[in-house]
C-alpha cells in the first residue's frame, strides 16, 4: 500500500495536471462543466490548505477530472507542458532535415539512373546501328579502291571522274552518318561515365577502402594504354604515305596516273587518341573534302594527295569506332548491372523510408499545432514506422501486381505508399496469409 506522502504526491500530481487542463480549456475555448470545474478548485484549495480529503471528496474529485480530461482530449496534461512542446518542436526540425535529406537523394538518384538508362539504350542503339553501317562502309571502300585503280588504267587522271559518281555519293552519305553516331555514341559514353563516376562513389569507396572517383573513360580503353602512360614519341595514329621514289621509266606506261612508289610507316603501338583534343577532333569529324580527287596536271603529283588516302580516311572511322564501341560497351553492361541492383532493390527502400518521414512529419506537425504531442511514445512509433517501411521497402517488389489493382502504378509509387501506409500494407499481407492459410474451424 502506498504511504500517506506518496498518496499526497500523487493527488498534488494530480491535481495540478487538471489544473492545467482547465487552463488549457479556458484559453482554448473548450466547453467543459463549470461544476466539474468547482469541485476541482475545491478539492485544490483544500489540499493545498493541508486538509485531508475523505473518500467521497476523493471520488468526487476524480470523476470530475475524468470529465474534465475527456472534454480536452486528445489533449493531455503531459502534453501541453512546456518542455513537451519544445520536445516536439526539435523533432518537427529533425524530421524536417530528414526528410528533405532524403527526398534530395531520392532525387538526386532517381534522375542519374533514368540518365544513366536512357544514355544506355541510346548506346546499345547506336552500336547496333553502326555495326551494320561499318560493314557497308568497309565493302563500298573496297569496292571504290578498285574503281579508282581501273580508272587510273584507263586514263590518266581518270578517277577525277569519280568524285560525284553514284557510288560516291552513297559512300560520303554513309561515312558522314558513320560519323556523325560516333561522335553522338563518344558523347553519350563521356556523360555516362561520368554520372555513374559519382553514383557509385559510395560502393567503391565501400569495397576498395579508397576515396578515389573512379577510373577515367580513357583509361577504360582496352585496346590502348591510359593517357597517363601514353608517350607521344612511340605511337603513331594517323599513316601517311610517304613519296619514296618515282617509278622507273619502263613501268610509267602503265602507271602513269601515279608516278611515285609509296611506303607506309609501321605501326609501333596503337595511340591513345582521346588523350589530345586535336587527335578527338580528327578521329571523330570527317576531313573535307570528302573523297577529294587528285590533279590532273602530272606536275602537281608533287603536291597532292592520291585518292586512295581520302579511301583510308573511311578505314580510320572504323577502327575509331571499334575503339569507342570498346569502351562504351563494357562501360554501359556494368552501369546496367549496378543500376539495375539499385533501382530494384536500394529506391524502394529509399522511396518507403521517404514515405514513413512524409507520413511522421505530417503527424508531428498536426500534434504540435493541437498540442497532443507525446515524446515517450512517439518516438517508439516513430522507431516501429522506420522499421516498418525498411522491410515493405525490401518486399515491396514481390507483391507489385497483387497491390497494383488494374491502375499502373511503378513500383518506387507502391513502394513510397507502401512506406506512407505501412500498417495497411501489413493488413494487406494478414489477408494474403488469411486467404492462403484459412484458420482451422474447431
Amino acid at each position: 500500500m502506498k504511504g500517506p506522502d506518496e498518496s499526497d504526491e500523487k493527488l498534488t500530481h494530480d491535481l495540478n495536471s487538471c489544473l492545467s487542463l482547465i487552463s488549457y480549456a479556458a484559453n482554448h475555448g473548450k466547453k467543459i462543466c463549470d461544476a466539474d470545474v468547482a469541485v476541482v478548485l475545491r478539492a485544490s484549495e483544500a489540499h493545498h490548505g493541508g486538509h485531508h480529503l475523505n473518500s467521497e471528496d476523493l471520488g468526487e474529485c476524480y470523476a470530475a477530472m475524468s470529465r474534465i480530461a475527456q472534454a480536452v482530449a486528445p489533449v493531455t496534461a503531459e502534453s501541453i507542458k512546456e518542455e513537451n512542446k519544445r520536445a516536439a518542436t526539435r523533432e518537427v526540425t529533425l524530421y524536417q532535415q530528414r526528410t528533405i535529406s532524403l527526398a534530395v537523394v531520392v532525387v538526386l538518384l532517381s534522375v542519374a539512373l533514368l540518365t544513366m538508362n536512357r544514355l544506355s539504350d541510346e548506346i546499345a542503339n547506336l552500336v547496333k546501328e553502326n555495326d551494320a553501317t561499318a560493314l557497308v562502309i568497309h565493302n563500298e571502300l573496297q569496292g571504290y579502291i578498285l574503281t579508282i585503280d581501273d580508272s587510273k588504267l584507263a586514263a590518266p587522271g581518270g578517277h577525277n571522274l569519280l568524285v560525284n559518281s553514284p557510288a560516291s555519293i552513297e559512300l560520303k552519305e554513309h561515312l558522314q552518318k558513320f560519323a556523325r553516331n560516333n561522335r553522338q555514341l563518344y558523347s553519350d559514353m563521356m556523360y555516362l561515365n561520368k554520372i555513374w563516376t559519382y553514383v557509385s562513389y559510395l560502393p567503391r569507396m565501400l569495397l576498395t577502402l579508397s576515396f578515389s572517383l573512379g577510373p577515367d573513360v580513357k583509361e577504360r580503353n582496352r585496346y590502348a594504354p591510359g593517357c597517363k602512360e601514353y608517350n607521344p614519341e612511340i605511337y603513331t595514329f594517323v599513316i601517311d604515305p610517304v613519296p619514296f621514289e618515282k617509278y622507273p621509266s619502263y613501268m610509267r606506261g602503265t602507271h602513269s596516273a601515279t608516278q611515285y612508289l609509296f611506303i607506309v610507316r609501321p605501326l609501333t603501338h596503337t595511340r591513345p587518341w582521346m588523350c589530345d583534343p586535336d587527335d578527338v577532333r580528327k578521329a571523330l569529324e570527317v576531313k573535307l573534302p570528302l573523297l577529294r580527287v587528285g590533279s590532273v596536271d602530272p606536275d602537281d603529283q608533287l603536291d597532292s594527295w592520291p585518292p586512295e588516302m581520302d579511301v583510308q580516311e573511311g578505314f580510320r572511322k572504323i577502327a575509331v569506332y571499334q575503339d569507342i564501341r570498346g569502351i562504351s560497351l563494357p562501360l554501359s553492361s556494368e552501369v546496367e548491372t549496378y543500376a539495375g541492383a539499385i533501382s530494384g532493390f536500394l529506391l524502394p527502400i529509399l522511396y518507403a523510408l521517404l514515405g514513413a518521414c512524409a507520413c511522421i512529419f505530417r503527424d508531428l506537425r498536426v500534434s504540435v499545432v493541437e498540442d497532443t504531442y507525446h515524446a515517450k511514445s512517439a518516438k517508439t512509433a516513430q522507431a516501429a514506422h522506420f522499421i516498418s517501411a525498411s522491410i515493405v521497402g525490401i518486399t515491396i517488389g514481390l507483391f507489385e501486381k497483387s497491390l497494383e489493382g488494374g491502375k499502373e502504378l511503378s513500383p518506387l509509387a507502391i513502394a513510397f505508399i507502401g512506406g506512407y501506409a505501412s500498417d495497411e500494407f501489413f493488413g494487406f499481407i494478414d489477408r494474403v496469409v488469411g486467404s492462403m492459410f484459412p484458420p482451422k474451424k474447431p
